[in-house]
C-alpha cells in the first residue's frame, strides 16, 4: 500500500450543490466547506485517460480467451448450475498463470459473470473483463470506465480518495451571466449569483492499493503531470479553479498503516517521484 498526503495550490473553487433562486450555494459539510472525494477521483481520472496510452496487451487477451473459450465450448448442456461451475474452472485457470498483470481476475470473474447468460454473451462480457482489466486507467480508478460499450459489470479500482476539508478559507459571492451559445450574446434573465471559496491550498489524502507495473507506471506519470500542469476542479474550470500539485509539500509512504500513522515512513513526494522510471 502506498499513501499519498498531496498538498494543491488552488486559488478558488466552487464544488456545486444546491440552489436558491439564481443563488448558488458551494458545497459543504455544515459550515465546512469541502471538495469531496468523488471531484477529485473524477478529476484525476481524466488526466490519466488524456495523458496515459493504452499498452498492448492483446497477446495476453488471447492466450486467456483461448483458454475461456475451450472452457465454455467444452460443456455439452449450457444452464445456470453448470455456468457456474464452468466460471469456477475459468477463474481456476487464470489464477493458475501467476501472471502479475492479472492478479486478481480470478476473484473478478467469479464476482460478475451472469449464470443467466448464454454462452456466447458470456464469452463477449469475459473478453470485455479482460480488456478493462488490464487498462491501467480502469485498474487504478475502477472498471469499465465511463466510454464503455459493455455496462454489465463493474470492480473496484485500487485508489481510495478522501474528502478535503477547507477550515478557515474566505468565501465570496460572485454575480456572473450566461452567455447564449447561439447568439454569443449575453443572454436574457440569465444574471446569478455563484458562491465561491478562496482555500490558496488544498490537501488530499490518496491510497493506492498493490497494482502491477504498468498501472503504477500510469499513476506515477499522472502526479508528475499534476506538478508541471495541474488540473481543473469544480464548475470553474475555465476561471482560476486550477489546482497545481505541490510536490515539496506532498509527502507519500509505501509501509504499513501503522508505520503510516507513527510517521516513520513519510518521505517528500518530489524526492520519491525522483525514483521513480
Amino acid at each position: 500500500m502506498i499513501v499519498h498526503d498531496l498538498v494543491f495550490r488552488l486559488e478558488e473553487v466552487r464544488i456545486g450543490t444546491t440552489s436558491l433562486g439564481n443563488e448558488l450555494e458551494a458545497l459543504k459539510y455544515g459550515d465546512t466547506y469541502v471538495i469531496p472525494f468523488s471531484t477529485w477521483k473524477g478529476a484525476f481520472r481524466s488526466t490519466t485517460e488524456a495523458i496515459v496510452e493504452q499498452p498492448d496487451s492483446q497477446n495476453v487477451i488471447n492466450l486467456l480467451m483461448d483458454k475461456v473459450n475451450a472452457a465454455i465450448d467444452k460443456a455439452e448442456e449450457w444452464n445456470p448450475v453448470v455456468a457456474r461451475r464452468v466460471f469456477w474452472e475459468i477463474a481456476k485457470e487464470v489464477k493458475g498463470l501467476n501472471y502479475p498483470e492479472i492478479e486478481g481476475l480470478d476473484r473478478v470473474l467469479k464476482d460478475v459473470l451472469n449464470p443467466e447468460a448464454t454462452r456466447d454473451d458470456t464469452k463477449r462480457l469475459v473478453k470485455e473483463i479482460i480488456r478493462s482489466y488490464l487498462s491501467p486507467v480502469d485498474r487504478l480508478y475502477g472498471g469499465p470506465g465511463p466510454d464503455a460499450e459493455v455496462r454489465e459489470f463493474g470492480f473496484a479500482g485500487a485508489l481510495i480518495f478522501s474528502d478535503s476539508v477547507m477550515r478557515g478559507a474566505e468565501r465570496g459571492m460572485v454575480t456572473k451571466t450566461s452567455i447564449d451559445r447561439r447568439t454569443r450574446k449575453v443572454a436574457e434573465h440569465m444574471l446569478f449569483t455563484e458562491e465561491v471559496v478562496y482555500p490558496k491550498s488544498v490537501r488530499v489524502r490518496v491510497i493506492l492499493h498493490r497494482v502491477p507495473d504498468f498501472a503504477l507506471k500510469a499513476w506515477v506519470n499522472t502526479l508528475r503531470f499534476l506538478a508541471e500542469v495541474g488540473l481543473g476542479l469544480g464548475s470553474g474550470k475555465s476561471r482560476r479553479s486550477w489546482a497545481t500539485l505541490d510536490p515539496g509539500d506532498s509527502k507519500v509512504a509505501e509501509a504499513s498503516l501503522n508505520q503510516i500513522l507513527e510517521g516513520q515512513k513519510w518521505k517528500s513526494l518530489g524526492e520519491w517521484l525522483k525514483g521513480r522510471p
